[in-house]
């Protein structure tokens, strides 16, 4: 009796390391950017969509040579694109990138991920107008009111923030802080305006000093 379950353990041991096997895929490739050149130091992204909901995981990285190896990852369907804010490349303008299926006949691919146009970069710093000092919970956002709208935000991190952002498209940035008076950003060429229009590419750097709410406006 003791032989019999030793063989049927054995068994379903095998038939499970060999299911797993069958599941177990890869995608392997080089980035470039919208220039044809590699894009080093960037995360790679992977999406995946169950009916109206999709999923995007960004912890895959990108070697100085702009190559990326994803391993250990279930047979099935991906967006695979890659994301550098810094340098303008988000989800928002990178996404759903290239389509790659995984099956148990074909479990490994090698990809060129070619990215979108970048979008413009706003950066810069948030402060308190009074003391000077950074905030540290800041709320750096924008809509899009072209275009069916959109938007997006960001928190601020030692008091600095990046962002990218759409282009060619009228932008209402703003930012908002617990504590502090909301901020509008407004184009220095008609400040009468409260939207921004940018290049792709270009970079518009904001140091943001918030004016401190009142005791009686904050208890409001």
């Amino acid at each position: 009796m003791l032989r019999l379950i030793c063989l049927l353990t054995l068994s379903v041991v095998v038939a499970a390391s060999f299911v797993n096997a069958q599941n177990t895929a890869s995608i392997t490739g080089t980035v470039l950017n919208e220039n044809g050149a590699t894009l080093a130091h960037a995360n790679l992204c992977t999406s995946v969509s169950s009916g109206s909901h999709t999923t995007i995981n960004c912890r895959y990285s990108v070697d100085s040579e702009g190559h990326f190896d994803i391993q250990n990852i279930g047979v099935g369907t991906y967006g695979v694109f890659a994301i550098n804010e810094d340098e303008g490349y988000s989800i928002d303008n990178q996404s759903p990138g290239v389509k790659v299926t995984l099956t148990p006949e074909n479990p490994s691919q090698n990809i060129t991920v070619h990215l979108r146009p970048r979008g413009a970069i706003v950066t810069g710093s948030v402060s308190d107008r009074i003391s000077g000092k950074v905030i540290e919970d800041a709320w750096i956002n924008y809509i899009a009111i072209d275009d069916g709208g959109g938007g997006g935000n960001h928190k601020t991190s030692g008091g600095r923030f990046t962002m990218a952002v759409p282009t060619s498209s009228n932008l209402l940035i703003y930012v908002s802080a617990h504590g502090y008076k909301g901020w509008v950003c407004t184009d220095s060429s008609s400040s009468a305006q409260p939207v921004v229009r940018l290049a792709p590419g270009e970079r518009r750097v904001l140091d943001i000093e918030l004016e401190p709410l009142t005791k009686s406006s904050a208890a409001f």
